[in-house]
């Protein structure tokens, strides 16, 4: 089996996952909401209406403050992980430096 051909699920499931430092995945962070899978969309057609209109303005203005909120809740949680990280980072980086002694 070829590799190449398991990367768009790999990349799928990445980009659904929250982020341990952000709290949220890069599908959200782009998109302002959480990833819709396969299975989402095909119980959406079960369950929701259908409607004809949309209201683009509406969705531009909601999307904004989602992302606002996303953007302010990111900064706010790099900030309480980040020194946390940096910690393991610098772990990681002398476990190695040892070893190449």
């Amino acid at each position: 089996m070829d590799w190449a051909s398991f990367l768009p699920l790999a990349l799928f499931a990445i980009r659904r996952v929250a982020n341990r430092s952000t709290g949220f995945s890069p599908h959200e962070l782009v998109f302002g909401r959480k990833m819709r899978g396969p299975l989402d969309l095909l119980y959406a057609g079960w369950v929701e209406e259908i409607y004809s209109e949309f209201d683009v303005d509406g969705w531009v203005e909601s999307l904004q403050e989602k992302l606002k909120v996303l953007h302010d809740l990111t900064v706010a949680n790099e900030e309480l992980i980040g020194p946390v990280v940096e910690k393991e980072i610098e772990k990681m980086l002398n476990a190695c430096i040892n070893c190449s002694e």
